[in-house]
């Protein structure tokens, strides 16, 4: 029977993380899915995992060398058969009824795009994201995107499989981090219909030493160039003002982000090199944008980029001194 929905786990050294992975998404209460394991070159044995998975009939494994994330997901969608793509990551779990409850809210309002809500399990704390609609346009949705109301996390998301180019994806081939959100940002205007679940069906298991957590340089730099091809997209959108100016102070916080990682590593004249870019895509920017948003530190951060002078004014920031400061922000955020 053709399967309704295609659900595409990559998995690199995920020896400890797989069964619980898998277990997860053999356990849905839906019978017309399949699930695509990639092995993109592990080390350890996470193939050995994958294997024990091949007596169901629905699962398929694909171990190739290792090539990053984005390949190993497009190797996955090349060989799919459902109507639907779901993305799981192998150290994550998801709600039995995931797959099933994602792919009838698709049927039931006729979305290409279906978004749900997800928990964090771990050490880290994380307000539960809640959707104020029930469903949208895509390119409403994409306004949220942009102004960080809605994640640039495949894995919250099922898309109808049509709507992810080879031309689109082929743009995150490079990127070892923020593929995901300039995929997202790719294909979400060319949705007619986003829906919006306000229940938990994924669990993102947080893990301290994970590239998200701890990215290198050539990481950040990914995630600089992702964020500025992502923010290109709004020329071609004609938003309101309001929502541009939004848009706008969003994509400086990422950027704002990107420097206080950078402020972590030793000096060299590769980081000296990112932080220019960053701080060269921070002058491009409107900062009076940044004044309509009431966030007085971010404002100053940003400023602080423009005119050259981050670096010591963030090192002051870090100082003992204003720890109560910086526990206080916390806590009002």
């Amino acid at each position: 029977m053709q399967p309704k929905v295609s659900v595409i786990i990559p998995a690199y050294n995920a020896e400890k993380t797989l069964k619980r992975c898998l277990d997860s998404v053999f356990a849905q209460d839906f019978d017309s899915y399949e699930v695509i394991l990639i092995n993109d070159g592990s080390k350890d044995g996470t193939l050995e995992v994958a294997r024990y998975y091949e007596k169901f009939p629905n699962f398929t494994l694909i171990d190739k060398k290792n090539e990053g994330v984005s390949r190993a997901r497009w190797e996955g969608i090349k060989v799919s058969k459902g109507d639907y793509l779901s993305f799981v990551d192998s150290d994550d779990f998801i709600a039995q009824n995931m797959v099933f409850k994602m792919y009838k809210k698709a049927i039931e309002t006729n979305a290409e795009i279906v978004v749900c809500c997800f928990g964090i399990v771990g050490d880290k704390k994380m307000p539960l994201r809640e959707y104020s609609t029930i469903w949208e346009s895509g390119r409403e949705a994409t306004g949220r995107l942009l102004r960080g109301g809605v994640s640039g996390t495949l894995w919250d998301k099922l898309f109808k499989k049509e709507l992810i180019g080879e031309e689109e994806y082929f743009k995150t081939f490079d990127l070892s981090y923020g593929e995901d959100v300039l995929l997202v940002a790719l294909t979400i205007p060319k949705a007619r219909i986003v829906t919006y679940m306000n229940e938990v069906l994924y669990y993102k298991v947080w893990t301290p030493d994970s590239l998200t957590q701890s990215p290198s340089l050539k990481a950040l730099g990914d995630y600089a160039k992702a964020r500025k091809a992502v923010y290109e997209i709004v020329d071609s959108m004609n938003f309101p003002k309001d929502i541009l100016d939004k848009i706008t102070f969003y994509y400086a916080e990422r950027l704002l982000y990107i420097m206080k990682t950078l402020h972590k590593f030793d000096s060299n004249s590769e980081v000296k090199d990112l932080k220019n870019c960053v701080r060269k895509q921070m002058i491009a920017l409107p900062f009076k944008l940044s004044l309509k948003e009431g966030r007085y530190l971010q404002q100053f951060a940003f400023l602080s980029v423009k005119i050259g002078v981050f670096d010591f004014v963030f090192s002051v920031w870090e100082h003992p001194l204003f720890y109560p400061i910086r526990l206080l922000k916390r806590a009002i955020n």
